[in-house]
């Protein structure tokens, strides 16, 4: 009888402790998953700040394109801030500002008879890329968008020794179409097409489009 009354003791203790263990652990796990989700909207706040979107939004790029006309060659760097819309957390707008530097090489046998003698043109302009955003998956150290949107270009400067700047449509429109990797939790890599609707020209004279490379956060 004693004996038996010691195993309901121990089991009685055993069962108690485990009570305890189990609530403990219960309440353990509870604060960690309130803690992380506070620290996650945390940091979410803190991504949609305006610096923050300007840092992870940062890039700097080129652009190339050739034809038996002219050569174009062009350098930017710009930024962009953006958020999600309410209906679909993966599809986001931003809005960009960038400034470009652009080297236009002419050949005189091409089809600019105004151009006596392969001459250069060298471009500086403003550009506001609204862009519609995908999210195809993000992980933290990987992730991958596609995204689409009109490019509006300002140009600002021409200088070249043969072509007046009179002659140049300063105001530019266009449409870019592209694909974004991120790597390494923070760097970026962009590969787009862009093309655009407005003639460099006011004669209605070169019609651009290349492929533009980036790299950024």
């Amino acid at each position: 009888m004693k004996k038996i009354f010691l195993i309901f003791c121990v089991l009685m203790i055993y069962t108690s402790s485990n009570a305890q263990i189990d609530s403990t652990f219960n309440h353990l796990v509870n604060k960690l998953v309130s803690n992380t989700a506070d620290d996650y909207n945390s940091f979410t706040d803190k991504s949609n700040t305006l610096g923050s979107q300007l840092f992870k939004n940062f890039h700097i790029d080129w652009t190339t394109y050739s034809t038996k006309d002219y050569k174009w060659n062009r350098f930017g760097i710009g930024s962009a801030y953006g958020q999600s819309f309410a209906f679909e957390k993966n599809l986001t707008w931003r809005i960009g500002l960038g400034i470009d530097w652009a080297k236009y090489t002419l050949n005189y046998t091409g089809s600019y008879e105004y151009v006596s003698e392969k001459s250069t043109m060298n471009v500086t302009s403003i550009s506001i890329p609204l862009i519609i955003n995908y999210q195809v998956f993000s992980r933290f150290w990987q992730g991958l968008n596609f995204y689409t949107g009109p490019v509006f270009e300002q140009i600002i400067s021409v200088k070249s020794p043969q072509i007046d700047p009179d002659m140049i449509s300063h105001a530019q429109f266009g449409w870019t179409i592209g694909t974004r990797y991120r790597f390494g939790a923070i760097f970026s890599v962009r590969l787009s097409y862009v093309h655009y609707f407005t003639a460099m020209f006011v004669n209605g004279d070169m019609m651009r489009s290349g492929v533009r490379f980036s790299v950024g956060f």
